[in-house]
């Protein structure tokens, strides 16, 4: 089975060297995670378990000063969702099941962070419903034109970008997320649009 990513055309050919230098990065953390026992999907899941005290903190007091402490915690989201890719490759588990899984959290981690932004009112909640809408169907497209294998040459990536800007906004209270997802946005309805032509056109084409 072809093995599932969201990966561009051009990206893929930097993520495999990216790979073994996060590999070589990661192996004092996932050698003793391995003689643990510990599995990559308990990795990711650990990833969005701190989502949870993330939430409660931006929830509670949507402050500077509290984000930049809740900043700490979205920082160890990315960090685990970086360590259990290195962690299946070291255990010989990796394969498109714990590729599923890892999409899953990663991006199940991204709408559950726009969702915590909405409801403490950092953001507009139309603005945030509108941008996790268009990257999902974005990233739909991008793994089924992957699968097809027509992918897109580049793909412009918003959530590493999103997160930068909460973490701008808790050291500096200068709130731009609004601003950040609207431009987000736009770029994710271009990629859905063309998305969405690349993929008609290659299944009219099937059964010819």
């Amino acid at each position: 089975m072809k093995q599932l990513n969201y990966f561009a055309a051009r990206e893929q050919k930097s993520q495999e060297r990216f790979k073994h230098q996060r590999d070589r990065l990661f192996y004092p953390i996932v050698r003793p995670l391995r003689d643990w026992g510990v599995t990559p999907d308990f990795i990711s899941l650990c990833g969005i378990l701190c989502l949870i005290p993330f939430g409660y903190l931006v929830l509670s007091s949507p402050q500077p000063d509290t984000i930049a402490i809740a900043s700490v915690l979205l920082a160890l989201h990315v960090l685990l969702d970086g360590i259990d890719g290195p962690l299946s490759r070291l255990t010989e588990t990796d394969g498109p099941a714990g590729a599923f899984v890892d999409m899953c959290c990663d991006h199940g981690g991204m709408i559950a962070i726009v969702w915590i932004l909405s409801g403490a009112e950092l953001i507009n909640g139309t603005n945030g419903n509108v941008y996790v809408t268009l990257y999902t169907i974005a990233v739909v497209f991008i793994i089924w034109l992957n699968v097809l294998d027509h992918p897109f040459q580049w793909v412009f990536r918003s959530k590493y970008l999103t997160y930068l800007t909460i973490i701008l906004y808790g050291f500096t209270g200068i709130n731009l997320l609004d601003e950040a997802l609207t431009a987000f946005s736009a770029c994710n309805a271009i990629l859905c649009v063309v998305g969405f032509g690349r993929i008609r056109h290659i299944m009219s084409h099937m059964n010819e």
